[in-house]
């Protein structure tokens, strides 16, 4: 025992020794990194002589070891002196049982990772409910993605719905712009000078009509129902002085052209005057729009008026502008027939033979005073104008008037009919007008 035990602690010793040994060259290390020295490279397994000469003898270096060795290193003397040898040694024995214990391990890892039934129900039942609550969501997902998709479709449609009501409004509102704008179209001059080209074309027509008459007419007698209806319609412009000029039966007097010329005059003045101031060639459909206008009047200012009286003109009076050519046509026919029945004249037993009679110069009439009038109502929208027209009776006013054949010989005296148009300009809701353009009248002594 006694031979076994000296190896043993020799072998603890060397082991010790061997740490002092690591430790000493681990500090070297350190100290040639920090203060590296300029030496050949020592190869492995080269024996490096004593640098300081120092001689060791085996005693003095186990007395110094003696000394170096810790307290830990006598514990652990004694700990392996208790070991078996057999395990110091490495045999065997020892690896097997180490492997046996490696294997046990594992084994007891293995049983603890390896899930038991309940383990493996329980993880089905939480995969079923994420596949259910999966399922669930999916579903409300497709629903969802229904309704996206019909909201869309919808909604295209009401996009399409829009951009046809839209290209629908724009052409309205391009076709209304001329209603829209402000500016007016023609100035106040504009309009006096086409007032008096109609009363020029006018006065042409009846000059040439009541030279024809009296050249190559032929002279009735009329019954008196027929007088008496003639007169009823002409009294609405010629007074009772020239009506009894009118009806004269005397061929030789020099006076009876010129009484037709006025007579014929007065009638298309009248005519045209009162084709300027309807709203509509039906005569319930112009009352009522008459009477809206009165109220725009009184509740809207004069640009707002003024549009409104352009945009309804245009859809209601010319919504059919050949209507209204043959409407004026017509009327200007029958004032016409009505002044050549008063003459003593035979009337065609067609009234449109008359008309085609003189059916060119009546055309320019016409064309005249429906430009006249659109230009009135559509083409300025800044003020209200009208036709100025003189009824018989009236006292002669030489602000407003003047004597289309000659001035009155006394102040007061009364008017004949009117010969010419005026024009004047409406303010104040209507009820108060602006004269631009004096009209024509005839006085009774005009034509003594």
């Amino acid at each position: 025992m006694t031979s076994t035990a000296v190896p043993v602690k020799s072998l603890v010793v060397r082991k010790h020794l061997g740490r002092h040994c690591e430790s000493s060259d681990s500090k070297r290390r350190h100290d040639e990194h920090d203060h590296p020295v300029d030496s050949p490279p020592v190869a492995e397994g080269m024996i490096v002589p004593d640098t300081e000469g120092a001689i060791f003898s085996s005693a003095a270096f186990s007395a110094d070891m003696s000394t170096s060795v810790p307290a830990e290193a006598e514990k652990e003397l004694h700990a392996e002196e208790s070991r078996d040898p057999l395990l110091l040694t490495g045999g065997k024995d020892s690896e097997r049982q180490s492997l046996k214990g490696e294997k046990q391990e594992k084994r007891s890892w293995s049983l603890r990772e390896t899930p038991t039934s309940s383990d493996l129900q329980k993880s089905l039942l939480e995969i079923q409910s994420d596949r259910d609550r999966l399922r669930h969501e999916n579903d409300g997902l497709l629903r969802e993605l229904h309704w996206i998709r019909e909201t869309l479709h919808n909604q295209q449609i009401q996009h399409q719905e829009d951009r046809r009501l839209l290209q629908s409004r724009g052409k309205e509102l391009e076709s209304m712009r001329p209603f829209l704008d402000k500016t007016d179209t023609y100035s106040s001059a504009d309009i006096k000078t086409m007032m008096e080209s109609l009363n020029s074309e006018i006065h042409q027509l009846a000059a040439y009509m009541s030279d024809t008459l009296s050249d190559t007419g032929e002279r009735v007698e009329i019954t008196d129902e027929d007088a008496n209806y003639a007169m009823k319609r002409a009294k609405r412009y010629l007074d009772d002085r020239i009506l009894a000029l009118l009806i004269r039966r005397d061929a030789n007097d020099v006076g009876q052209n010129g009484v037709l010329q006025v007579a014929f005059q007065a009638a298309l003045s009248f005519e045209c005057a009162d084709y300027l101031r309807i709203w509509d060639l039906h005569s319930a459909e112009d009352n009522i729009l008459r009477d809206l206008y009165a109220k725009v009047q009184e509740s809207n200012t004069t640009a707002v008026v003024g549009r409104w009286r352009a945009l309804t003109i245009a859809m209601s009076k010319y919504h059919s502008s050949p209507k209204a050519e043959q409407y004026l046509s017509r009327r200007l026919g029958y004032q016409l027939e009505n002044a050549v029945r008063l003459g003593g004249w035979t009337v065609p037993i067609k009234p449109e033979a008359l008309r085609n009679s003189f059916g060119e110069r009546i055309a320019e009439i016409v064309k005249l005073a429906i430009k006249l009038d659109r230009a009135i109502k559509e083409g300025i929208t800044s003020q209200d104008l009208d036709a100025h027209f003189v009824g018989p009776g009236e006292k002669y006013d030489s602000g407003t008037m003047s004597g289309a054949y000659g001035d009155p010989e006394k102040a007061g005296e009364a008017v004949s009919c009117t010969c010419e148009l005026g024009l004047k300009s409406l303010y104040d809701k209507g009820k108060k007008a602006r004269l631009l353009l004096k009209a024509g009248v005839v006085v009774p002594s005009a034509l003594a």
